[in-house]
């Protein structure tokens, strides 16, 4: 099996993510005011919100690329460099990351620079590139490729690494139905722990176990994802709506 099972550290009810009085400032302008939640290993967290509610400045917090207030804890470690060997993030700009000639080189940029032997790295980027069905394009430019491609692509180069915590921003915007699917069924199968920002609703409520609400930079509520996605006056209130699959419904 390609993505092997990550290993318990601890009782599987603990907390793997823990942010405590999180704040973040550009300037004087308040991001993100006193967020604090926790979540378990292998979990989905679903972070919703209207534009400008801080669902990006979230992630980029929680990947410590950004200057932040508060305390966060992931995988036991609030140190950078500690980080980096055990989180991945996609942004949601895939050209953010994508720089390589080919889309096998950035999908082996990480690998080759952990030092992973070369046999090793081709038998795991070409793993990779199949299971999100992408080894066509594998000597194509990845700035040749479409918007939804691009994406997959980026995704690619996290999931090669393996990481234990995966934070995706907006990842099913600019996706066709086939490879939105595609992302869609790897996130509900995978072990790893997931923090997804996104507006797509209807992705969140088939794969999110738990939902953070953010309006104008402050936490609203945290709570069982199914339980807030189907809260049509809460959603509303916040200039949201019921995922499309629900609307349908009533």
């Amino acid at each position: 099996m390609f993505f092997h099972a990550i290993p318990s550290s601890g009782s599987g009810e603990s907390a793997v993510i823990k942010v405590e009085n999180l704040s973040v400032f550009y300037g004087e302008h308040s991001a993100l005011q006193s967020i604090a939640f926790s979540l378990e290993k292998g979990l989905t967290l679903g972070v919703i919100g209207p534009i400008g509610s801080g669902k990006t400045t979230l992630l980029l917090a929680l990947a410590k690329l950004i200057k932040f207030g508060g305390k966060i804890c992931i995988g036991g470690t609030e140190k950078e460099k500690e980080l980096r060997k055990i989180l991945g993030i996609v942004f949601q700009n895939p050209d953010d990351q994508l720089f390589m000639p080919t889309v096998f080189e950035d999908v082996a940029f990480g690998l080759r620079n952990l030092g992973m032997e070369e046999k090793q790295l081709t038998t795991k980027v070409e793993e990779t590139l199949a299971l999100l069905d992408l080894s066509k394009f594998q000597h194509r430019p990845s700035h040749h490729l479409s918007g939804g491609e691009k994406k997959t692509v980026a995704l690619a180069t996290v999931l090669a690494m393996e990481p234990e915590y995966i934070l995706l921003d907006e990842p099913s915007s600019n996706l066709d139905p086939y490879h939105r699917r595609k992302i869609l069924r790897l996130i509900q199968q995978l072990p790893q722990t997931f923090v997804i920002a996104s507006h797509d609703l209807d992705f969140l409520w088939e794969t999110a176990d738990k939902c953070l609400l953010l309006y104008e930079g402050k936490q609203i509520t945290y709570d069982n994802a199914k339980k807030i996605l189907s809260n049509q006056n809460l959603l509303e209130k916040y200039k949201l709506e019921l995922p499309l699959g629900l609307q349908n419904l009533s």
